[in-house]
């Protein structure tokens, strides 16, 4: 087999051309070796990042050259990635889903001590704060005020922190702002 080219950026009709070449090369590896699965066109997917020549690719399907969808932004093992390469939208459905299991422990708990929050928060919001934070750490004030203000609400669930200020709330708690967390 050939070895895939290595290329960098596509910018020019060669580059593009050189990446179609490839992509005919990896299906044909797939088919020389006998692999036991195919690549399914319908699963692969065009995102052209930058401002870099866009293309159409294809990918030869059940003997079809079928044209790969282009993608704003695609979902890989839970993170969201964009064209622009800015984890905006990320940092959204990450405070959504850790919103909605603040509103689940608030229907459910109506007092809630400082050793229930700890376990709770640790346990069921912060995973949704923080999973996979090292590929799409948050560099933008309003993407790290959008997950920080999830945390600012959950300490004032706890019984008598509801007057307090977040940073006294964090210290009264043993806890650290998620902004500090992450460096």
């Amino acid at each position: 087999m050939q070895t895939i080219q290595n290329m960098e950026k596509v910018s020019v009709l060669e580059d593009a051309e050189g990446l179609q070449q490839d992509l005919e090369r990896l299906v044909n590896w797939s088919d020389m070796w006998l692999l036991c699965f195919r690549f399914s066109a319908e699963k692969c997917k065009v995102m052209h990042i930058g401002h870099n020549m866009k293309s159409v690719y294809f990918l030869n399907d059940k003997g079809l050259a079928v044209e790969l969808q282009e993608v704003e932004e695609e979902k890989d093992l839970g993170v969201l990635i964009s064209k622009d390469l800015t984890p905006s939208k990320q940092c959204v459905a990450a405070a959504n889903k850790a919103r909605s299991v603040l509103g689940m422990i608030y229907r459910n708990f109506k007092v809630i001590n400082k050793r229930q929050f700890l376990t709770l928060c640790k346990t069921y919001v912060h995973p949704h704060l923080e999973y996979c934070i090292q590929a799409w750490s948050p560099s933008l004030r309003k993407d790290i005020d959008c997950l920080e203000n999830v945390q600012r609400r959950a300490t004032k669930m706890v019984a008598g922190l509801k007057n307090l200020s977040y940073v006294q709330c964090l210290e009264r708690l043993n806890l650290t702002s998620l902004e500090e967390r992450r460096k």
